[in-house]
C-alpha cells in the first residue's frame, strides 16, 4: 500500500511539473487578446492589447492590411498605434517583434466612411435614477421614459413614463423644466395630439387607451369600437385627417379609426407593430421588431420599405446599410418620426444607434439612403460627446424639430433624455 501512495505520488507531481512547464511556456509566447477599438477612421489611435510585446524601442511593429501603423507607445502587455491609410473595409491586425509576427483570424480592424460634419450628443434631463422628480433638466428624475410627442406649439415635449409613477410628463424646451401631468396610469407608451390638442396614449398592459384633455391634469379611458380588441398597444398616432391609428402588438395588428368607428384592421402574422409616424402625405408607418422592418400603409396597401428580415450582427451591420434601406438588417426599433421634408429618423435598441433613412427623388423610401446618425454600432452605454464617439445604451423614443437640426432621444434604461445637436 505504501508503494502505490509513493507511486501515485511521484506521478502526480511529475504531472504538476509537466503542467508548470507547460504554463510557463505559454506565457512567453507572443500573443494578442484585443483590439480596441475595432473599428474607426484613418488617423484614429487603436490599442492592440496582448503578451510579451518588445520593450525596447523599434522592436514593435503593427501592420493593418499589410501597411504599417505609426507607433505611438509601447509596453510588454499594450501598443498604441495610429490606424494607417487604407480603402473602406475590415482587414487583419498583425504585430511583429524579435519573437515572431503573430495575428488572429478574430482580431480585425474595420475602417468606416468618416462624417463630413461632427455633430454633439448631450443630456438634457435626467439625473440617472429610476424615480419620479420634477425639476429642471439634470437634476429632474425621469424614469424609463418612452414615446416622446411633441406638443401642439412645439414649445415642449411630452412623453411617458412606464416606471416609477407611471406617469404622462412634459419637458419644456425654454424652461427645461420637467412636469408631471398625470400619475398612476398603467405602462403608458408612446402618445399624440390629434388636431383640437387632446393627447391620447395607450397602456400596455391595461389594454386601453386614454386621452388627457387640452389643458387637463387627469387622463380618461378612451371608448374604442367593439371590434378593436387590444393586445399590448404601444403606439397612438392622429394623422391630418383626423383618423386616429393604434399600433397592437400582441394581436399583429394596426388600427384605423375615424370618429369612433373602424376604418380597417391591418392584420399580418409577423407585422407585430411597436412604433408609428405619418408622413406628409399621411401615409402610415410600422415597425416590427419580429419582421425587422419598416412597413408603410398607403391607403390599403400595406408594403415593406425598409429591413431584410434578418437579425444584424456585429461583423454585417454597417456593410448591409450599403445597400440600402430594402437591403439593410435592421434591430429592434423603439420609436421612429419622419421630419417635414420626408427623412424618417427611427432608433434602434438592438444596434444601439439613431438612425436616418432619405427617400429617393421619387418618395421612395426602399431605393433611398439609409445611415446612422449617432451611436456606435453593439457599444451599449451612455456616453456624450461628438457623434463619432458618442454611445447609447437603450434608444427608443424619438423626435425630430421641423428643420431637423435637434433630435430627442429617450434612453428608458439610463432614465435620461438626450438630445443630438445637428446645427
Amino acid at each position: 500500500m505504501k508503494r502505490y501512495l509513493v507511486f501515485l505520488m511521484a506521478v502526480l507531481l511529475l504531472a504538476l511539473g509537466a503542467c508548470q512547464e507547460k504554463y510557463v511556456a505559454s506565457v512567453t509566447d507572443l500573443r494578442l487578446v484585443r483590439v480596441d477599438p475595432s473599428s474607426g477612421y484613418e488617423g484614429d489611435l487603436i490599442r492592440i492589447l496582448g503578451r510579451n510585446f518588445s520593450t525596447a524601442f523599434g522592436e514593435n511593429h503593427v501592420y493593418i492590411n499589410g501597411v504599417e501603423a505609426k507607433m505611438v507607445e509601447f509596453d510588454k502587455d499594450q501598443l498604441t498605434v495610429v490606424a494607417p491609410p487604407n480603402d473602406l473595409g475590415t482587414y487583419s491586425v498583425e504585430v511583429e517583434t524579435p519573437l515572431g509576427r503573430v495575428s488572429r483570424e478574430d482580431l480585425t480592424f474595420t475602417y468606416k466612411k468618416k462624417p463630413a460634419k461632427l455633430y454633439m450628443v448631450t443630456t438634457v434631463a435626467g439625473n440617472g435614477s429610476n424615480t419620479l422628480k420634477d425639476e429642471i433638466g439634470p437634476s429632474a428624475a425621469l424614469g424609463q421614459i418612452e414615446g416622446l410627442a411633441w406638443a401642439p406649439d412645439k414649445s415642449a415635449i411630452w412623453f411617458c413614463q412606464r416606471s416609477a409613477g407611471n406617469a404622462v410628463r412634459t419637458y419644456n424646451l425654454s424652461t427645461q423644466m420637467v412636469k408631471s401631468v398625470v400619475t398612476g396610469i398603467p405602462l403608458p407608451w408612446g402618445g399624440d395630439f390629434d388636431a383640437a390638442g387632446d393627447f391620447y396614449f395607450p397602456c400596455k398592459d391595461a389594454k386601453k387607451v386614454y386621452r388627457i384633455a387640452k389643458g387637463g391634469s387627469s387622463a380618461d379611458e378612451v371608448t374604442l369600437p367593439s371590434s378593436v380588441k387590444l393586445d399590448a398597444p404601444m403606439y397612438v398616432k392622429f394623422d391630418s385627417k383626423g383618423n386616429m391609428w393604434i399600433a397592437s402588438r400582441g394581436n399583429n395588428t394596426v388600427y384605423k379609426i375615424k370618429d369612433g368607428a373602424l376604418v380597417k384592421a391591418f392584420t399580418g402574422d409577423k407585422y407585430f407593430p411597436v412604433a408609428l409616424a405619418v408622413d406628409s402625405k399621411d401615409r402610415v408607418f410600422f415597425a416590427s421588431t419580429q419582421d425587422r422592418g419598416i412597413f408603410m400603409i398607403d391607403g390599403e396597401t400595406v408594403t415593406k420599405v425598409a429591413g431584410t428580415g434578418t437579425k444584424p450582427t456585429k461583423d454585417d451591420y454597417e456593410i448591409s446599410l450599403a445597400s440600402g434601406p430594402a437591403g439593410a438588417n435592421i434591430g429592434n426599433i423603439g420609436g421612429m418620426y419622419i421630419t417635414p421634408d420626408g427623412t424618417l429618423y427611427y432608433t434602434d435598441y438592438l444596434t444601439f444607434t439613431v438612425m436616418k433613412i432619405v427617400p429617393d427623388a421619387d418618395g421612395n423610401y426602399a431605393g433611398g439612403r439609409i445611415s446612422i446618425v449617432a451611436g456606435l454600432p453593439f457599444s451599449a452605454a451612455v456616453v456624450n460627446g461628438t457623434t463619432d464617439k458618442a454611445q447609447f445604451k437603450y434608444p427608443s423614443g424619438i423626435v425630430v424639430s421641423d428643420d431637423g437640426r435637434r433630435i430627442y432621444v429617450s434612453e428608458p434604461t439610463g432614465y435620461l433624455l438626450r438630445m443630438i445637436d445637428l446645427s
